[in-house]
């Protein structure tokens, strides 16, 4: 009996871990969207020569806010679309030369090249803390500290026309954060995610959590003969 118990416990430990929470969970709501996983991104709305894509800071809950910034990269470039002294719901529009892939951050002179086929998002930290990107492979110990929300095909009227929403893990705390994922969430319209570009976190580890089922069940029988 003390055997099930213990591998039941590990089995919530194991399910508690893993699970990445909807986005109703990380907005306060009842949206049910689960992470897609997808680490890279592409945009979708390139029917003319210049066309844009807007990003809209939803929520901030960190501690770290008014150090936090955001932005977008591809290969060994990037660019700051959000820092600490912006406040939810600020939007920005990124401004994209489809033929030289030049993005300018609209009302600003900041502008970087961004391959409008592939490219990410970071999370900073300010000076004295980590960046973190949506490709878990590059951030510190493999972590996955991004969960992305398919919202395009609902048209959630209070997410500003997004299609994508990007929630974020605490940036500053050891282990992966707190789990909560609304520390930063940013909406972004016409953009979609690469298909085959998942976490490196499996979840919620089901071939894991079976094999510890199925040990139960065997230390079960053995302690009941």
């Amino acid at each position: 009996m003390k055997s099930l118990v213990v591998v039941l416990t590990l089995l919530m430990s194991f399910a508690a871990y893993s699970a990445i929470p909807t986005l109703g969970d990380v907005l306060g709501n009842s949206y049910t969207e689960t992470d897609t996983g997808d680490e890279s991104f592409y945009l979708t709305d390139t029917s003319g020569l210049v066309d844009d894509a807007t990003a809209f800071l939803m929520f901030e809950y960190a501690g770290y806010a008014d150090y936090n910034s955001f932005g977008i990269y591809s290969g060994g470039t990037s660019m700051e679309i959000f820092n600490g002294s912006d406040s939810p719901t600020i939007a920005a529009t990124l401004s994209w030369d489809i033929l030289t892939n030049e993005v300018s951050l609209v009302g600003s002179a900041v502008s970087a090249f961004i391959d409008d086929t592939n490219f990410g998002f970071y999370i900073d930290a300010g000076p004295d803390g980590d960046r973190f990107f949506s490709e878990a492979s590059l951030n510190p110990d493999g972590e996955d500290m991004m969960a992305s929300y398919d919202v395009g095909a609902v048209g959630h009227p209070d997410l500003f026309g997004s299609n994508i929403v990007l929630a974020w893990e605490d940036v500053l705390l050891s282990n992966g954060g707190d789990g909560d994922y609304n520390d930063m969430v940013v909406g972004i319209s016409d953009i979609s995610g690469n298909e085959g570009t998942t976490s490196s976190v499996p979840e919620p580890g089901i071939p894991l959590l079976l094999s510890l089922g199925l040990l139960g069940i065997g230390l079960t029988r053995t302690f009941s003969t």
